[in-house]
């Protein structure tokens, strides 16, 4: 004030992080793939087919829209997925027939294929074209020599893409309720995946709510010699999936989101219901963030470390539109969402950095080690080589909590650590701890650190230790 006094206005300012790029245009995304070089964002954009975005147009502010590879017949793409290796570049675009009132129509849905020019994104040819016997087909994961389909009424469908031109059905599993998504896991009891059921409503990108019972999250196991094996479910429907660890993510529309601890495929267990953000269109996780997609509400980013502990991150998302689909890269989030959800409406783009340091893998998957592959990698979205303390907060220890005496190797991003398998039994469980403190950093004159992001949680990854035989 003008006389001298003062006042101190507490929490007066909230911090929000702004987006480093956006992108508008026309149409109504479903879904979003952003490719391995970072360079290039893919959208499932309904009856529009796919569109391509050059990410780096778009940083300079320029029109970032530089090709659509259109469906056939008048199909929508409703999810997406991508295959980039070697110059085999493949987009795997799930799709169906919508009505005037966004229905589904029967036996329409599809698996389309597109091969990409590697050297020119602008040209793609469309390679296959597969019916999948359902009402629709959405969710996609495309893994190797297989791609997981999430097929509405007809379940989950295996296909088998050794030649992607020569696309098959190689294995389905029928779900109770309409499968919307489907995730992957690998966990040391074998290879499983989970499948997100319920009733959608692709008009409005929402999920039927009505009732808890309305879907479920069915765990599926996947045995080479007896194929697919429903082992268990909890009721609770699900639209979208995301995968981290031993835990599965899940949105659920009005009822919010759950998080499931699967470490025992067999018994899953629900272990938080989050029900105070609003409605969960998408949900996407980062290390320990969890970033919920709550339509007009934006984005509600939660560390989940500690599920009995979860909360919200310091710095929340300057977002002016609503978001309704989300995806990640191992640097960055990137939203989607439309100005309304009618044909004729636009939708919008961003991006956002990570500011916090977080693993982004621990390799080798499956989470097993012996004689000849004894090297753990745990690689983080940030350089941490530049602060001589690192090494301090890595260990590899015994079921008893014992420190196993480990080779300890810190470059770029990745820390290598090889533990002394002499310490331990064929079969014997160890874990892999990187404590809470460890730092990026920028260095300053006279030895001194200028500390960019430090890791907030204890990253804690469980190994296996077995016979060379048994790896493959």
């Amino acid at each position: 004030y003008s006389d001298g006094r003062n006042i101190t206005l507490e929490s007066a300012f909230e911090y929000r992080t702004p987006s480093e790029l956006q992108i508008e245009g026309e149409g109504i995304i479903y879904d979003s793939e952003v490719d391995p070089s970072n360079n290039y964002l893919f959208l499932a954009a309904g009856p529009k087919g796919v569109l391509v975005q050059d990410l780096s147009l778009a940083e300079r502010g320029e029109n970032a829209l530089v090709a659509r590879y259109a469906l056939p017949s008048n199909y929508f793409a409703l999810g997406i997925n991508g295959f980039f290796e070697r110059n085999n570049d493949r987009l795997f675009v799930t799709a169906a027939l919508l009505d005037k009132d966004g229905a589904p129509i029967k036996d329409s849905a599809r698996v389309f294929v597109f091969a990409v020019n590697s050297f020119d994104i602008s040209q793609a040819q469309l390679v296959k074209s597969l019916a999948l016997g359902a009402n629709f087909a959405k969710g996609i994961r495309a893994e190797n020599n297989q791609v997981y389909v999430a097929a509405g009424d007809s379940g989950l469908q295996i296909l088998d893409s050794h030649l992607h031109t020569k696309l098959y059905s190689a294995a389905s599993y029928q779900t109770k309720f309409d499968a919307l998504d489907v995730a992957e896991l690998e966990l040391q009891q074998g290879k499983f995946f989970a499948v997100a059921s319920g009733k959608y409503n692709f008009a409005s990108q929402t999920l039927d709510t009505s009732s808890v019972k309305s879907g479920q999250l069915d765990i599926i196991q996947h045995n080479a010699e007896l194929g697919l094996k429903h082992v268990a479910s909890i009721d609770l429907p699900g639209s979208h999936l995301a995968v981290n660890g031993t835990r599965v993510y899940m949105a659920m529309g009005a009822l919010g989101a759950a998080i499931i601890d699967i470490e025992n495929p067999y018994q899953p267990k629900l272990i938080a219901r989050l029900v105070n953000y609003g409605p969960v269109h998408d949900v996407a996780i980062q290390g320990n963030i969890l970033h919920l997609a709550t339509g007009e509400s934006g984005v509600v980013s939660l560390n989940v470390a500690d599920a009995k502990n979860i909360k919200p991150t310091a710095g929340k998302l300057a977002i002016k539109y609503p978001v309704y689909v989300l995806t990640t890269s191992n640097y960055a989030l990137y939203t989607a969402g439309s100005k309304s959800l009618k044909s004729e409406s636009s939708y919008m783009i961003g991006r956002y950095i990570d500011s916090e340091l977080r693993v982004i893998r621990v390799q080798p998957l499956p989470h097993y080690v012996n004689e000849k592959l004894d090297n753990v990698v745990v690689s983080f979205n940030k350089a941490i080589d530049l602060y001589d303390k690192n090494n301090d907060f890595v260990f590899a220890r015994n079921i008893n909590g014992e420190v196993i005496p480990s080779d300890i190797e810190i470059t770029n991003n990745d820390i290598s650590i090889s533990p002394n398998l002499s310490q331990l039994s064929v079969n014997e469980t160890f874990d892999i701890v990187v404590k809470s403190g460890l730092a990026s950093v920028k260095p300053l004159p006279n030895n001194n650190y200028l500390k960019i992001a430090s890791l907030e949680n204890d990253v804690v990854t469980r190994f296996k230790y077995i016979n060379e035989e048994d790896i493959n």
